[in-house]
């Protein structure tokens, strides 16, 4: 074998391992010693260990059990001990008087064999013991002095033992894996001379369907979501209400403005009980489908890629599944598309495209630019009666669609616009950071995949592969849209864009294959996965484990679905008991109730009539033209009678910049009626409270960042800042996300609260005093009991953030303050 065929092979196993890197690399144990402690008791509650490493004993080095028996009777129990150097160990073994019996006592490491057992003698009383002995059939036994409550004995360990373990205990496997990989690469390409497999190759890649459909069964199984209950939770709450709101006809664009789409719910975790036959139905077939028409779509890779595909989403796919479908979308997109393709494989394509545009904004944007560059490709060829029928066939599509799952078409422009301005909004409240390397990674990503995109372009003369020209043209634009989407909300969304893009490393070979030195995409994946293990080490150690969960789940729920259904609605009852709000259901009646933030779960638990504003959950309404939508809404007929309120937001907000523009008008709108497990219920007034005065400025002044405002007024404050970023914060939200402010609010009470500052809120400002930063501060405002007043305020940005941002313009407004019933 040639020195360049052995570099070759080594470098395929290396990728090969890269792509198994979930079950090679073994989780570090967070030790490698277990007490195990058999033992009977009498009286007490709780065992508690303690570990002298060489400082002494104190309670953070320690382990509390709950006590398994008190009826004399032996019970087991297992104790963690650090991955240290042990000198001693005490045992307090119960936290009562009495009598204890230890039938055995020993460490074992993971595996189960003994290191240590105490010998004669060794166990010593050390505090509160009247009596120790060893006992003839093995073991000891001893008696706490009267009413002692705090027995302890030490266990001398001599010589210490060193249960220390090495950070790269890892790497001895993971390079035998490596080696195993490599003589498994060097064996098929020897098998691969022989004329048989290349029969067998033959006869698959002229039989493409049939690995195909095994790999799409394959792909489709980690997929398959089996609907989870209903809780009362934030992401469920979001979920619960994007069924109904397709059960409900509710208007899209106009009754709901949120990201997803009319059949967003398909593809959540999440039911309820009128959805949740759809969901099964939808995950049974309707993912399979999916599946299949991309294997469709990609047929025409060699089946090593293809292979490397469903693997990717077989391994990672079920960890924030919407890298996988945006990849789905593209792959629709060019195989059906902008690639010539017959009519029943455009078709399918098309049908695709349409139904990903309606789960979410995100995947309409990319399928309307894919159809777009098809189109634009279809022209250059001069397929002018393909280009026609594309954009007839998606528009129409999408429209017959839309009105099919019960949408009426003249909401569609309002859907659209809105959801645009939703998605304009949305990096200036939404965004998260996320650590360097992890960026960094993401960036090397970009990088490689731009380069190789760039490097096959220079290749092709545009005239002569304008097919080519369009695939890279998308490929980049859908990735462009993945890196904003990825690390906008970084947290578990740059998940999505590291699947993606090692998505794309597989087949963009193939899609420019045309060129004559094509670059090497699949350098991508490699590099993809490292950003993932960087973001999320524990989530990649669990995927063997999950990964096979999930498949266990799908064919289990498939084989017994009853069986599931009454499951799930057995948990679904458990959720509705614990939720259970009976003074709120008494008083609200079949009324319409709405909820302030993000409990909607608690309303649809408790069987309530929820009517909601459009903006649904109140912190998606992060810019003034959102919040006038809901406001205009609540003060309609429309509006419900009722709000559950519970005074909270997300990522360290100030509460008051949620629905901003509804707190200076709640409590002439609105007046409380009771308080249920931290809930408080509002009444819409049969009549708004008349407010008398206007609002007048106290403050105006212009600030550096961290320079603090003095505010010398009292009463009702609104607060308005208008933050401008620099020439290098508008690039940065151009091209990655906007910088973060905080606000920092000092009140009578002498407290400094610190708390996210969303820029576009607070340009038409919100309430700043009274202070609210609890249910009780809400409680008092609603019944004009005044609170904590706001003595000054400043805006600073996050540490290396204030490069990216200029001076603050403030100004402070005094509401009205009078109110009188009418």
């Amino acid at each position: 074998m040639r020195p360049s065929s052995i570099w070759k092979s080594l470098a395929i196993a290396l990728w090969i391992a890269a792509l198994f890197s979930a079950y090679l690399i073994r989780q570090p144990e967070p030790s490698s010693g277990v007490l195990r402690v058999v033992m009977a008791a009498e009286a007490g509650h709780a065992f508690q260990v303690y570990f002298d490493t060489g400082d002494g004993y104190s309670e953070s080095a320690s382990v509390r059990l709950p006590l398994v028996r008190t009826d004399g009777v032996p019970a087991e129990y297992a104790v963690p001990l650090p991955a240290a150097r042990l000198k001693a160990l005490r045992l307090d073994p119960v936290d009562a008087a009495g009598t204890v019996r230890l039938d055995r006592v020993v460490v074992q490491d993971r595996r189960g064999r003994v290191l240590r057992e105490p010998v004669p003698g060794a166990l010593q009383p050390v505090n509160q013991i009247a009596s120790i002995e060893r006992m003839a059939e093995g073991g000891w036994r001893f008696s706490t002095v009267g009413a002692g409550d705090d027995p302890s004995i030490q266990w001398e360990l001599t010589p210490p033992m060193d249960l220390t373990v090495s950070e790269w205990g890892w790497v001895s496997p993971l390079g035998a894996a490596l080696g195993g990989i490599w003589v498994g690469v060097l064996g098929l390409w020897w098998l691969g001379r022989g004329r048989w497999v290349r029969s067998v190759l033959g006869w698959l890649d002229a039989n493409w369907w049939v690995p195909n459909v095994i790999l799409a069964v394959m792909a489709w199984s980690v997929l398959f979501d089996a609907p989870l209950p209903p809780i009362a939770e934030l992401d469920s709450s979001w979920q619960q209400v994007m069924g109904l709101a397709a059960v409900k006809h509710w208007a899209f664009g106009r009754e709901v403005v949120f990201t997803g789409g009319p059949l967003s719910f398909l593809n959540l975790p999440y039911a309820i009980p009128e959805t949740v036959m759809v969901r099964l139905v939808w995950d049974s077939a309707g993912k399979l489908a999916l599946c299949g028409l991309m294997l469709w779509m990609i047929s025409g890779l060699s089946l090593w890629r293809r292979m490397a595909v469903v693997w990717i989403i077989i391994g990672f796919g079920r960890m924030f599944s919407d890298g996988v479908y945006l990849f789905m979308v593209v792959a629709y997109v060019v195989g059906g598309l902008i690639r010539p393709a017959a009519w029943p494989k455009t078709a399918c394509a098309l049908a695709g495209v349409v139904f990903f545009g309606l789960v979410k904004f995100t995947f309409l944007i990319v399928g309307a630019v894919g159809v777009a560059i098809a189109v634009g490709a279809a022209m250059a060829r001069g397929e002018r009666r393909r280009a026609v029928g594309l954009s007839a066939a998606f528009l129409a599509g999408y429209a017959v669609i839309w009105m099919a799952v019960g949408q009426s078409l003249a909401d569609l422009p309002a859907y659209v616009a809105n959801s645009l301005v939703v998605s304009g909004g949305y990096p200036w409240a939404m965004s998260l950071e996320e650590p360097r390397s992890v960026f960094f990674c993401a960036i090397a990503v970009l990088g490689l995949l731009g380069c190789g995109l760039v490097w096959g372009l220079r290749q092709l003369a545009w005239r002569a592969y304008l097919t080519e020209w369009a695939v890279a043209l998308f490929a980049g634009a859908a990735l462009v849209l993945s890196w904003k989407h990825g690390f906008t909300r970084a947290a578990g969304h740059v998940l999505g864009f590291f699947w993606f893009s090692a998505l794309l490393g597989c087949v963009l070979p193939s899609w420019l294959g045309a060129s004559r030195r094509p670059f090497r995409f699949e350098i991508v994946v490699p590099v993809a996965l490292l950003g993932a293990w960087l973001a999320f080490p524990d989530v990649m150690w669990s995927t063997p484990h999950n990964t096979w969960g999930r498949m266990r789940s799908c064919w289990r729920t498939l084989q017994a679905p009853g069986a599931f259904l009454s499951g799930w609605h057995e948990r679904t009852a458990r959720e509705v008991k614990a939720a259970a709000l009976p003074a709120v259901q008494s008083e609200v009646g079949a009324a319409p109730i709405d909820s302030f933030n993000f409990d909607q779960g608690s309303l649809l638990l408790n069987g309530l009539n929820y009517c909601p504003r459009p903006t649904i959950q109140a912190y998606t309404a992060y810019l003034p033209s959102l919040q006038e939508l809901s406001l205009d809404w609540l003060r309609s007929t429309k509006g419900a009678d009722f709000i559950l309120w519970r005074t909270s937001s997300v990522d360290g907000r100030f509460a008051p910049q949620d629905e901003a523009l509804l707190w200076a008008l709640l409590p002439e709108l609105f007046e409380c009626r009771l308080e249920e497990r931290g809930f408080a219920l509002l009444k819409r007034r049969p009549v708004p409270r008349v407010v008398t005065g206007e609002r007048r400025e106290v403050v105006q002044r212009r600030a550096a960042l961290g320079e603090t405002i003095p505010v010398d007024a009292s009463g009702r404050l609104w607060l308005q800042i208008a933050a401008s970023p620099s020439w290098l914060g508008r690039l940065r939200a151009l091209l990655y996300k906007p910088a973060q402010l905080e606000l920092v609010i000092a009140d009578s009470c002498g407290r400094e609260l610190r708390h996210r500052l969303l820029p576009k809120v607070a340009e038409s400002g919100f309430l700043i005093s009274p202070v609210v930063e609890t249910q009780a501060d809400f409680l008092a405002y609603m019944r004009g009991e005044g609170g904590a007043e706001v003595r000054s305020v400043r805006v600073e940005a996050p540490s290396g953030h204030a490069k990216f941002w200029g001076g603050v313009d403030a100004r402070v407004w005094r509401l009205p303050a009078e109110a009188t019933g009418r």
